[in-house]
């Protein structure tokens, strides 16, 4: 692996995934979408060459001048809470996933690696998710990854590309999504603001995302990984006490408020990595202590940059 192509690369694991390839001397073609607003979160590296092109655009890009090993596909439309909800953008992304495999197979790509989502089990009706676990989507989101990552795979093996698909679960860090839980809940807490869970009693598991990104890396590096993954630290426990771990962290005075209803049945995870572990030899290295620590240092100078 010399060279990669990356949709997606301005995104919390798409910005450590190139990270880690450009720490492994790679050249990285990222896939940033006309008029970014996040594409300044890219490295400064004369082995990145940045291609503007929005996901619609991804069946009109000459294979023959982009060239690469690795195809990553990290891109996806509508990820907020409503756009999760809205088929009609949720149904295009199959659509791009499918150009993004095609567009792999014009550029010479050996492999292709796509993002999958937590959000393809829907409710997680066993004690631990494994890659077989029953496919239960509860919202268009999720059913569109399913979809994707299937015909993808499909599509791929017909090009004779080998292809993995990962399910990723919660990962965190730099760049989140303002209203992801952790984000939220590390602002008010920086502020001196009480915070209202649930009743924050099911399993969850967490990963920070430079970890997510070495994972990624470890899938394209290995000849053997291919087919389905879940990602995720692999290690869960009820999440107050990772709530409860946050306040110590940030040393707040903000007062936690748990409701006393019963969290419904099917909600929370835990996380079983161990295909992906053994396939790759991928273990992850930042524990949750830790990757909060460098999640609120972070939040705390952008919050400084901001005021100058």
């Amino acid at each position: 692996m010399k060279k990669v192509l990356i949709t997606g690369a301005t995104s919390l694991i798409g910005v450590e995934l190139v990270k880690e390839c450009l720490r492994n001397e790679l050249e990285v073609v990222a896939l940033v979408r006309n008029n970014s607003s996040t594409i300044a979160r890219l490295p400064d590296s004369p082995k990145i060459t940045v291609i503007t092109a929005d996901l619609e655009d991804l069946h009109l890009l000459n294979g023959e001048e982009l060239s690469a090993d690795i195809f990553f596909h990290l891109g996806w439309q509508g990820t907020t809470r409503e756009g999760r909800k809205d088929p009609i953008i949720q149904e295009k992304n199959i659509a791009y996933t499918l150009d993004a495999v095609e567009l792999a197979a014009r550029t010479g790509c050996k492999a292709f690696i796509g993002a999958g989502s937590q959000a393809e089990y829907g409710k997680h009706v066993e004690k631990i998710t494994t890659p077989e676990s029953p496919i239960m989507p509860e919202e268009p989101y999720g059913i569109a990854k399913y979809a994707a990552g299937k015909l993808a795979q499909i599509n791929a093996k017909r090009h004779g590309m080998r292809f993995a698909w990962v399910r990723i679960f919660s990962v965190y860090g730099k760049y989140e999504i303002p209203t992801s839980m952790i984000q939220t809940t590390l602002h008010r807490m920086l502020e001196g603001n009480c915070c209202s869970f649930s009743a924050a009693t099911q399993s969850w598991d967490f990963l920070y995302g430079e970890d997510a990104g070495k994972a990624l890396f470890s899938i394209g590096e290995s000849h053997e990984a291919e087919g389905v993954y879940c990602l995720g630290a692999g290690q869960s426990r009820p999440l107050k006490e990772y709530i409860r771990e946050m306040k110590e962290i940030t040393n707040t005075n903000s007062e936690l408020v748990f409701s006393k209803d019963p969290v419904p049945e099917g909600r929370g995870f835990s996380v079983d990595i161990s295909k992906l572990q053994k396939d790759t030899g991928w273990e992850p290295s930042i524990d949750f202590d830790e990757g909060i620590q460098k999640t609120v240092e972070w939040i705390v100078s952008e919050k400084n940059n901001a005021t100058i």
